[in-house]
């Protein structure tokens, strides 16, 4: 075979890519564990934030300790043990016909079509009981940041009566992140 030849030349692109196919899926399978760890530790991070708790230069998971998670059913507002917290994945059991409703248009301003019947909610207990409840909010892409309110007052209300429920109060601001 000649040194410029088109056979070789193939040849020569075809083991370049089957090598590179193998490192970078290796490097995939490799690297999996760290990035779940890393997603949790966001997560983590992000919670912390919100709730106005996050020290920096203090370790994440020593701060996460003070936050308790727990599963509300959305249906009945009330603390549930139907699930669990640290697995439970609330984008993807909305997605899953027998972990969610489906909406009907009339009560869907946000276009969502399915919800999950139930949510993962973060507490912070304090000296007089539950101190923050820390509520994390899917939205789909399409749905723009800045929602006009007056459409999600409802679904708003049932968060309010659902705070309400966990010892919060309309009189009693939620902290939002600093």
């Amino acid at each position: 075979m000649a040194s410029d030849s088109v056979q070789k030349t193939f040849g020569v692109a075809l083991v370049l890519c089957v090598v590179c196919a193998v490192v970078v899926s290796s490097a995939a399978v490799i690297l999996r564990p760290q990035q779940q760890e890393n997603k949790l530790l966001d997560l983590k991070t992000n919670i912390l934030a919100s709730a106005g708790l996050l020290q920096p230069g203090i370790d994440v998971e020593k701060q996460f300790e003070q936050i308790t998670a727990r599963v509300v059913d959305l249906d009945t507002g009330y603390f549930t043990d139907a699930v669990d917290a640290s697995i439970y994945d609330q984008r993807k059991a909305s997605k899953d016909p027998s972990m969610s409703v489906s909406l009907d248009p009339k009560n869907d301003p946000a276009k969502i079509k399915r919800r999950a019947k139930f949510a993962t909610v973060y507490i912070v207990d304090g000296e007089q009981g539950i101190e923050r409840v820390i509520l994390r909010i899917f939205r789909p892409l399409q749905v723009s940041v800045f929602t006009n309110i007056q459409k999600h007052q409802a679904w708003v209300a049932k968060w309010i009566t659902l705070i309400g429920r966990l010892g919060g109060s309309a009189n009693r601001p939620i902290s939002r992140a600093r």
